[in-house]
């Protein structure tokens, strides 16, 4: 919420875009160094629970700005 709310503020969605760019990213480093569906079921369950909100967070940011997320990718 924060991040949105000073890019309101400041009119400056650059602010968001930046922000997506960066929570891209550091799931990207996540994606390459771990297995999400790894062996124990707990770490899975906790590592698809961070891919689930991390969709979110992307999806509700690009909508903000106008922009439809694709379906799959």
């Amino acid at each position: 919420p924060e991040i949105l709310t000073g890019a309101y503020r400041t009119y400056k969605p650059n602010i968001l875009s930046q922000y997506l760019l960066d929570v891209c990213r550091d799931f990207g480093h996540f994606y390459h160094e771990h297995k999400v569906l790894d062996e124990n079921q707990n770490v899975a369950m906790a590592r698809m629970a961070l891919v689930q909100c991390t969709e979110k967070v992307i999806v509700a940011g690009l909508k903000v700005l106008g922009v439809e997320a694709p379906d799959f990718m």
